[in-house]
C-alpha cells in the first residue's frame, strides 16, 4: 500500500448510481483487510411501489420491484448484498511496478439480512441525495472515517453496527491524509413547521432505550403567558410530533414558562425541570417526572423555596453520587440587575436540595447559566455566560461544596448562553458563539457564528468547528450538548428564534 490509498463507499438515492465501491491504490479487493469486513452492495426496499425509469444499474427491492428515487420517493436500506467484480491492471511508473484495483458492485442473489429493521421495512433514506461515505486513509492519525448524509443520526443506521469503530492500517511508510470529511454527520430541524412563531432554550437527553428526547419553550414570544414547554422523542423513524407537557398555570393565573432542562439519572425517572414566572428575576423552579421515557408525565411539583433547579444546562452526577444542579440568580430591576452563580446539590437523588453560597467574583464578572465539567483528577469545573465579553470559569475540589472565585477563560462571549460536556476520552467540549460585544452595544453582541470548542484542561480552549455562520436577525443561540452511549455528540440550539435544530457530530474528527 502507498500513501493516499483509500476506500470509497457511497449509497445514492438515485437509480443511476445506486451503489459504488472503489479501492484505490491496493493490488486488489481481495488483498485489502476490509475484504472480510465490508458489506459490498446494498439493496433498497420501497415503502411504496416504484420502478426505475433511468438507465444504469437498477436498485431492486426484496420483492423484485425497482426504485425510482429521483421522483422524490422514499427508500429503505434493508439488506447487505454480496457480489463483486474485480479487475486488475499493472503498469510501470518511475521504475517500479504499481498495482491498482477497482471493484464495481452490482446486486446479487446472495445476501446477509440486517438485524431488526423498523417494522420489517428497512432503514430509512430520508431524502434523495442521502449517502454513506467511508474512507480508509493511509495516515495513522486518520485511520477510519465514516459519515452518513441525510440519514437519521448514524448510530441508528445499520452500517454503524456493521463497521468497526476504528480501523488501524499497518503502513510501509508514514503518510499524511489528503482529505478530511466534516465531523457533522446529520443536521435537521426537530419541528420544521411549528404552530407558534417563537421557539427557544432547548434541552437534550439520551433515554435508557438509547433514543433521544428534547424539550424547549414555544409560543407567541418569550415572557408571554401562552409560552409552554414542548417535548419530542426521536426514534428510528425520526422526531415525533412535539407535544405540550407543561404550562404556567397557577390557580386562576397563567404565567410564561422558561428554560426546560431534561435530566435522566441512571435507574431513576426522567426529570424535566423548568421555570414559571413573569421574569427571570421573579420566576420559581418546577419539575415533572416520567417513568416511561416521556410518554406520560406526573403532576407538576414546585421546588422548595430558594431552589430554582438547573437554570439552563443539565445537572451532572459526580463520582460520589451527588447531583449537581448548575444554577444562577438575576436580582434587581429590568434596568439595573445583578447576576451571580450558585450551585444546588442533592445527596439523596433529588429528594432534598442544599443551595450553596454565591460564588465569589472579585473581578466583578457577572455570570449566569453555568455548565458542569468533570476532570479525571476529581476536580469539577463550571463554565458560564457573562456580561463581560468572555466566558467565565470556577473550580471545586470538594464535590461541589465550595468554588473558586470566577475568572475569565480564553473564549469570547456576546452575552449569550452556552453549554458544555466532558467527553468519554477526557476532553472538554463547549458549544458557544465565537463573538463578543458590538462597539455600539456594550454588553451585547451578535449570536453568530455558532461554534464548537475543545480543551484538554478546561483552561486553554481552541475553536475547532463552526456549526452556523450566516448572519440572521436573532442568531443561533442557547445550545444544549450531550454525548450519547455510542460516542457521538448531539447538539440542539435555537435557529433564529423560530425553530430548534439538531446536529450530530463525530468527536473523533475534532482536533
Amino acid at each position: 500500500m502507498r500513501p493516499g490509498c483509500q476506500i470509497s463507499l457511497r449509497v445514492s438515492a438515485s437509480p443511476r448510481e445506486p451503489f459504488l465501491l472503489s479501492l484505490r491504490g491496493f493490488a486488489s479487493l481481495r488483498e485489502h483487510p476490509f475484504r472480510q469486513r465490508l458489506p459490498r452492495a446494498i439493496a433498497l426496499t420501497p415503502a411504496t411501489p416504484m420502478r426505475a425509469t433511468t438507465t444504469g444499474l437498477p436498485v431492486k427491492g426484496l420483492d423484485g420491484r425497482c426504485l425510482d428515487l429521483d421522483r422524490g420517493g422514499r427508500g429503505y436500506v434493508s439488506e447487505v448484498m454480496v457480489h463483486a467484480k474485480e479487475r486488475r491492471r499493472e503498469e510501470k511508473e518511475e521504475g517500479f511496478a504499481r498495482r491498482r484495483g477497482d471493484a464495481e458492485v452490482s446486486p446479487s442473489t446472495r445476501s446477509v439480512p440486517l438485524a431488526n429493521p423498523p417494522r420489517g421495512r428497512g432503514w430509512p433514506l430520508t431524502r434523495p441525495g442521502c449517502q454513506i461515505s467511508l474512507r480508509v486513509s493511509a495516515s495513522p492519525r486518520e485511520p477510519f472515517l465514516l459519515s452518513l448524509r441525510g440519514f437519521a443520526p448514524s448510530r441508528e443506521h445499520p452500517f454503524y453496527r456493521l463497521l468497526p469503530a476504528a480501523i488501524a492500517l499497518t503502513l510501509a511508510t508514514p503518510a499524511i491524509a489528503q482529505h478530511r470529511p466534516t465531523p457533522i454527520l446529520a443536521s435537521e430541524f426537530i419541528d420544521p413547521a411549528p404552530p407558534y412563531p417563537q421557539a427557544h432554550a432547548s434541552t437534550l437527553v439520551e433515554l435508557p432505550d438509547r433514543s433521544l428526547a428534547a424539550a424547549w419553550f414555544g409560543g407567541s414570544g418569550e415572557s408571554r403567558p401562552d409560552v409552554t414547554i414542548r417535548f419530542a422523542r426521536r426514534t428510528a423513524r425520526g422526531w415525533d410530533t412535539p407535544v405540550t407537557v407543561a404550562d404556567g398555570r397557577d390557580g386562576d393565573r397563567r404565567y410564561p414558562t422558561w428554560n426546560p432542562v431534561l435530566f435522566q439519572p441512571k435507574g431513576q425517572p426522567l426529570h424535566l425541570f423548568y421555570k414559571v414566572g413573569p421574569s427571570p428575576r421573579d420566576w420559581w423552579g418546577m419539575v415533572i417526572t416520567s417513568t416511561d421515557g416521556g410518554r406520560h408525565w406526573g403532576a407538576p411539583r414546585r421546588l422548595p423555596d430558594g431552589v430554582l433547579g438547573p437554570i439552563k444546562n443539565k445537572p451532572v452526577v459526580t463520582a460520589a453520587g451527588t447531583w449537581l444542579s448548575p444554577s444562577s440568580r438575576e436580582q434587581g430591576t429590568p434596568a439595573r440587575n445583578r447576576w451571580f452563580l450558585r450551585m444546588e446539590r442533592s445527596e439523596d437523588r433529588g429528594r432534598s436540595w442544599q443551595v450553596g453560597p454565591e460564588i465569589a467574583s472579585p473581578m466583578g464578572i457577572e455570570a449566569i447559566q453555568p455548565s458542569v465539567l468533570t476532570h479525571r483528577d476529581g476536580r469539577i469545573e463550571l463554565v458560564a455566560r457573562t456580561r463581560q465579553g468572555a466566558l467565565a470559569m470556577s473550580w471545586s475540589r470538594d464535590d461541589g461544596r465550595s468554588w473558586s472565585p470566577l475568572a475569565a477563560i480564553d473564549l469570547p462571549n456576546p452575552n449569550a448562553g452556552t453549554d458544555a460536556v466532558t467527553l468519554a476520552d477526557g476532553r472538554q467540549l463547549i458549544v458557544y458563539n465565537h463573538s463578543a460585544h458590538r462597539p455600539d452595544t456594550p454588553g451585547d453582541g451578535p449570536r453568530w457564528p455558532l461554534n464548537v470548542g475543545l480543551s484538554d484542561d478546561g483552561i486553554h480552549w481552541r475553536n475547532v468547528l463552526t456549526l452556523e455562520s450566516a448572519p440572521v436577525p436573532d442568531g443561533y443561540a442557547y445550545p444544549a450538548v450531550i454525548q450519547t452511549g455510542d460516542g457521538l455528540v448531539h447538539v440542539t440550539y435555537t435557529h433564529n428564534r423560530t425553530r430548534i435544530r439538531h446536529v450530530v457530530i463525530d468527536p473523533r474528527l475534532l482536533e
